[in-house]
């Protein structure tokens, strides 16, 4: 199976939950093709109950939503607000 590489931005306290992730420049993850948003959470080291709201090519998108090569993610804690 031939893999993707996505390029994935972090934002709020998740920047410091994932070694070696440079704040300034995001980080490279290589994946599966056919993988999902969820794949590259678990492959990242991030669980689905910290980062909660998911941003691809600008678009907004759900932990099930699929990922191509080259996409660009960015990835956001739960918004909560009252």
């Amino acid at each position: 199976m031939s893999s993707i590489v996505v390029k994935v931005k972090l934002f709020g306290t998740l920047r410091g939950r994932v070694s070696g992730y440079d704040h300034e420049k995001g980080m490279t993850a290589s994946l599966s093709e056919g993988a999902t948003i969820r794949d590259l959470l678990h492959a990242v080291g991030l669980s689905e109950k910290e980062a909660g709201f998911f941003v691809v090519n600008g678009v907004s998108k759900k932990l099930t939503d699929g990922l191509g090569n080259c996409d660009e993610i960015s990835i956001f804690l739960f918004l909560a607000g009252g």
